[in-house]
Order: structure tokens, then sequence, then C-alpha cells
């Protein structure tokens, strides 16, 4: 997904993800974060991280992360 589109995804309220289920895209103040739900550990959404864009994805629920 490209930047853009992830934050679409995050403005129209779907879930984005990052990796793995335990990292979420969320927005807070019109800027956007990776968020841990393990340890609370939160980084902005860069675009270096888009070095990896095939790493986020849209969830479609627990049996689809």
């Amino acid at each position: 997904m490209t930047l853009q589109e992830i934050k679409s995804a995050v403005d129209r309220g779907q879930s984005v993800k990052w990796a793995n289920q335990l990292y979420e895209v969320q927005k807070h103040h019109d800027e956007y974060y990776v968020v841990c739900s393990s340890n609370g550990h939160t980084t902005k959404l860069t675009d270096p991280m888009q070095e990896r864009p095939s790493e986020f994805y849209i969830s479609k629920g627990k049996d689809n992360e």
C-alpha cells in the first residue's frame, strides 16, 4: 500500500495493520502512527516505512489477519 492509501483507509475507518496483527495504524490529531497493541510502543507513520509497502494491509477481521 502507498502512504496515501494507508491514510485514506484509516480515514474511512478501516483497520490497517503493519507486518502482523499487533501493529495497527492509528490517527491522532491529524497525524498517523503505528501502534503496537502488546506494549503500546508508537512510531510515526512516515515515507521511509514505505520501503516495504507489502507489509501494510487492511484487516478483514481476526480470521484474515
